[in-house]
């Protein structure tokens, strides 16, 4: 029993010299400092201020304008007007389709005559030397005196001044008939050109 007493004795000291010269190498180093972090702040408990900028959107899109033009008798009718254009469009589309287009005048005397008074007025204007006329039907037995059918203006503004010298006021009826022609629109970005030649139509936004 004494020896164990002894022995548990020296284990002491020896644990007791060991821990005096080796015990600073076993201390652990205090761990490192945190820096202060503020709290977080909710959007809500900001200080008030102007609000942050936002980025403004892009430009807005430019205003294009679409103008109409023809009828064109053929394709290269309307390709030739579209080349002599001074400021060409951004883009244009061609497009072929049915349109009533002038088919000429007729020229005849406004008032509806029975036959017998029809050649009557007939056998007068020959005698004043008018030509090119004729007696044409006008419905519930009545008739007209037709002075001929014209297809250019300048040609009809002839015929009507010949009548008028002679003291007649003829009518004048325009004539039309359905006939394939073409057509362009043309687009442009804003702003458009001042006009555009015939026969170009006023331009408005492009829909």
């Amino acid at each position: 029993m004494r020896i164990l007493f002894l022995l548990l004795i020296l284990i002491n000291v020896a644990v007791y010299a060991w821990f005096d010269r080796y015990g600073d190498l076993m201390a652990l180093p205090p761990p490192p400092s945190v820096p202060e972090v503020g709290r977080l702040l909710l959007l809500s408990e900001r200080p008030g201020g102007p609000a942050p900028a936002v980025a403004a959107g892009g430009p807005p899109p430019r205003t294009r304008l679409c103008f109409r033009a023809g009828p064109f008798e053929d394709e290269a009718q309307a390709r030739d007007w579209l080349a002599a254009l001074p400021q060409p469009p951004r883009s244009q589309r061609m497009e072929r389709r049915s349109t009533r287009v002038a088919a000429g005048y007729w020229v005849h005397l406004p008032q509806s005559l029975p036959l017998r008074d029809a050649r009557r007025v007939l056998r007068e204007l020959r005698e004043k030397g008018v030509e090119d006329i004729a007696i044409t039907p006008a419905g519930d037995g009545l008739y007209v005196i037709s002075l001929g059918v014209y297809r250019l203006r300048e040609t009809l503004e002839e015929r009507r001044a010949e009548l008028a010298a002679l003291g007649y006021e003829p009518e004048v009826v325009e004539r039309v008939k359905e006939a394939q022609r073409y057509w362009l629109t043309l687009e442009y970005d804003a702003p458009p050109p001042k006009e555009l030649p015939a026969p170009a139509r006023p331009g408005g936004p492009c829909g």
